[in-house]
């Protein structure tokens, strides 16, 4: 695994209770991977990744809310990025890269979220 993806066995871990949870992964313009090869680089969490959308820092948002209205059959959505992406209806989590998920804040925010829907499904 390379060094940018060592988050992901983290977040895997945090949504194993959670099987029902998928992942849509948002990459950089810079990043120029095939969705297959992003997947396999984030272990088993690829295994939840259901697409790959490509975006700029600026465009984030825009990006989303797109996805979500070609997505209607996704209930909610949580956005964990380093520099948020304020999109209406959607929990957005900042998430630094440094520390990344295995913040005690991240986790907590993330974990609130995930019992939340969990309540509400």
């Amino acid at each position: 695994m390379t060094r940018r993806y060592v988050w992901a066995p983290v977040l895997e871990s945090l949504l194993v209770p959670y099987p029902d949870v998928c992942v849509v992964f948002l990459r950089s313009e810079e990043e120029a991977q095939e969705p297959e090869t992003l997947k396999g680089n984030l272990g088993r969490l690829g295994q939840r990744v259901i697409d790959v959308l490509t975006s700029d820092d600026r465009s984030i948002a825009e990006t989303v809310r797109g996805w979500r209205e070609h997505h209607p059959e996704v209930r909610q959505m949580c956005l964990l990025t380093s520099a948020g992406g304020a999109v209406a209806d959607m929990v957005d989590i900042v998430c630094d890269a440094a520390r990344g998920v295995s913040a005690i804040e991240v986790k907590s925010q993330l974990q609130g979220w995930l019992e939340v829907e969990r309540m509400v499904a």
